[in-house]
């Protein structure tokens, strides 16, 4: 009878120290965003068009740019797919 009073004890004990969140599966905060394809420049041009992400910075054919949130700063990549 002890080691079952002993265990809901633990458990009282854990339901009322357990953090409480309003919605858990929330996402906060996204650091990158890396996206491969056959034609970098066309999909960044798209992304800055159509959401207006600005992604129109180039480096040896990688497409980049960034975009504040509440959280940080986030990147996005669009890099040259390299099939085998």
């Amino acid at each position: 009878m002890s080691k079952w009073i002993f265990g809901v004890v633990l458990f009282l004990i854990a339901a009322v120290s357990w953090p409480k969140q309003e919605n858990p599966t929330q996402l906060q905060y996204v650091g990158a965003i890396t996206i491969n394809s056959a034609n970098p420049k066309a999909l960044a041009g798209w992304y800055t068009e159509k959401l207006g992400l600005d992604a129109s910075s180039e480096y040896h054919g990688l497409y980049y740019g960034s975009f504040s949130t509440k959280s940080g700063i986030s990147t996005s990549e669009f890099i040259p797919f390299r099939g085998s």
